[in-house]
């Protein structure tokens, strides 16, 4: 028997204990409201019980939800993200009564569930726990098979209506001006050719990527006609050496061409991630466009010293190989001069100072 502090009655060691019992020992020292406390304690935090939820389904939701998923707030981003593409016009209702897009065909691919997302972080919990350290926690739901011209026409759209709102600025809080005549520059490219996605390398003949047909067409995706992913909530791509290290991996810095870029996300602190395409760049943009009107990738942004802090994004996931003397990635960022946003193509092979690039972490098969 062990001396009990709380009372003459002694607790019972370990192999003969009988919770009940102590519970009403600890009680009645303690009172009923303390002692229902220090019964959750849990390495000096409270276990959640069903008494502190509204009712017993979100007791029992939060009770079958994994720490990946709290980590990454998986419920909330979800919802948030689906909030977004509904509040932008961009999901529609299909024929089966779900929510969803259309491609240019016709196809419909309703929108992934959340159990399908979960599913799918829970199949590589410990890679997406590493990541999420370093900092890629913000949840990402791209309708990739929507037409390109529809999307860039919802950054029309969203800008004309911040602007007239008089909320439109950059990430350093500065005020922006709009040319409602043309407010997103677009590349002939766009309208006119054929990129592909995913290349294994920045190279013309040997890219190993697949159009948007190609990879619609397959049936290996694990959510057709979308792609979901995690990616970092800082706005800005640092200048370079401006990048922070988080966990054992430095920001991505401006000043590398896409093959370098390409090839730094090779290294091991990198694992994992991967480039944007230029439909996770728009659907990024709009998130933070329609949320207070800000734009991102602002490369005359400055902080008070008059550092630049942003840089144009190359989205190294969305190749033209035939364009150029060497092929040329897409770019996306936001012009001052222009007052509008601009998605243009920069070779592969060449340096700037005012671009850098994001990665993500992607989810599922694509």
């Amino acid at each position: 028997m062990l001396r009990n502090p709380f009372s003459e009655t002694p607790v019972l060691p370990p192999n003969e204990t009988d919770p009940a019992k102590n519970e009403e020992l600890v009680e009645d020292f303690l009172g009923p409201e303390a002692a229902e406390k220090f019964a959750r304690l849990d390495n000096r935090t409270y276990r959640p019980k069903t008494d502190d939820f509204p009712d017993y389904k979100e007791a029992e939701d939060f009770k079958n939800e994994t720490r990946i998923e709290r980590l990454l707030n998986i419920d909330q981003q979800y919802a948030e993200q689906k909030g977004l593409l509904l509040s932008l016009g961009l999901l529609e209702r299909l024929s089966t009564g779900e929510q969803g897009i259309r491609d240019e065909q016709g196809n419909e691919y309703p929108f992934p569930t959340l159990e399908q997302v979960k599913q799918e972080v829970s199949k590589n919990k410990e890679i997406f726990a590493k990541k999420a350290e370093q900092g890629f926690k913000e949840l990402r739901i791209t309708p990739f098979a929507l037409p390109i011209q529809r999307l860039f026409a919802a950054i029309e759209e969203e800008l004309k209506r911040q602007y007239k709102n008089g909320i439109l600025k950059s990430t350093n809080k500065d005020k922006l001006d709009l040319d409602t005549s043309q407010p997103l520059y677009q590349w002939d490219g766009y309208r006119t050719k054929t990129p592909v996605y995913f290349p294994t390398d920045l190279e013309r003949a040997n890219h190993g990527g697949k159009t948007k047909r190609q990879l619609l067409d397959s049936d290996t995706s694990s959510f057709p006609g979308f792609l979901v992913s995690f990616e970092e909530k800082e706005q800005d791509i640092p200048r370079e050496g401006q990048g922070t290290e988080i966990n054992g991996r430095r920001r991505l810095e401006a000043g590398l061409s896409p093959k370098e870029y390409f090839d730094l996300l090779k290294k091991p602190e990198y694992q994992h991630e991967s480039g944007l395409t230029i439909e996770d760049w728009i659907i990024r943009f709009l998130s933070t466009l329609h949320k207070d009107g800000t734009v991102i990738d602002d490369w005359d942004a400055k902080d008070a010293d008059g550092n630049n802090i942003a840089s144009a994004c190359l989205n190294l996931a969305t190749l033209f190989p035939e364009e150029g003397e060497h092929g040329v990635v897409s770019r996306a960022f936001w012009d001052r001069v222009g007052a509008r946003a601009a998605a243009d193509g920069f070779d592969v092979t060449v340096r700037c100072s005012l671009d850098g690039s994001r990665s993500l972490v992607r989810v599922g098969s694509l």
